[in-house]
């Protein structure tokens, strides 16, 4: 009897330690703080699938973890952009700035900031900075072109998008671009190729859709424009097309 209660205690003992061990072990693993890179990639890869939640948790949990890394503010401020949450992206990009001044991608982001609220000189003159660092970074020609555009100074606009295209000539966000360039400008029949070539390469984008549908409604191709503004609204119902495209 004494031999079989001094094994029991003993067996319990032992499970007592191991689950310690667990626990202290789990503890440990949770405590790791994960390599910059992973922060960099994964954060990086979420942003380009539109996983902007899952992207701004992990971002947040990277500038906390590496909070003088101004990559990592710098897609954080990005992700918050695409939220719709212009000051905490102003914030992220003021931060990367502070930490490296010469960090080109986050001029460019703060500049679309600018662009967003409005204040268009500003913006202009955080793309040119950014430019001036990188003069082929093609996220601060869109966004200069982009501003030009809506400045009405359509023939710089279509110089800045030509230079994009000719770093990215499959970039399907910048034949959108200069479609939405003739589009304003009033050259529709031009704008048509250009939606054409970007949905050829990006078919989810429903904006090329509902402006290639206004290119050819301005053109009196009036059946043509009815069925793609149908079009975006499968891809997006949020979307409402025009009364008259309705069926």
């Amino acid at each position: 009897m004494q031999t079989s209660a001094k094994h029991s205690r003993l067996t319990i003992l032992a499970a007592v330690v191991a689950l310690a061990v667990a626990v202290l072990l789990s503890a440990c693993g949770k405590g790791e703080k994960k390599p910059l890179s992973y922060y960099d990639t994964e954060g990086e890869k979420m942003y380009t699938s539109g996983n902007y939640e899952d992207a701004r948790k992990l971002m947040t949990e990277a500038v906390e973890n590496y909070p003088h890394d101004a990559s990592a503010h710098t897609i954080l401020g990005r992700v918050y952009i695409e939220l719709n949450q212009n000051d905490r992206a102003l914030a992220e990009f003021n931060s990367a700035i502070g930490i490296d001044a010469n960090m080109a991608a986050a001029y460019a982001g703060r500049g679309l900031v600018f662009k967003n609220t409005g204040r268009q000189q500003e913006a202009i003159s955080d793309y040119d900075h950014a430019l001036s660092l990188d003069p082929n970074l093609v996220l601060a020609l869109v966004g200069k072109g982009s501003i030009l555009r809506e400045m009405g100074r359509y023939e710089e606009a279509l110089t800045v998008v030509d230079k994009a295209l000719g770093i990215e000539p499959d970039n399907a966000d910048l034949y959108y671009n200069k479609g939405n360039i003739y589009l304003s400008s009033g050259k529709f029949e031009e704008a048509l190729p250009l939606y054409d070539k970007s949905l050829a390469l990006k078919p989810g984008n429903y904006h090329a859709y509902i402006n290639k549908a206004a290119a050819l409604a301005r053109l009196k191709r009036v059946e043509e424009a009815a069925e793609l503004y149908r079009k975006a609204h499968e891809l997006n119902p949020s979307f409402e097309p025009p009364d008259w495209a309705k069926k």
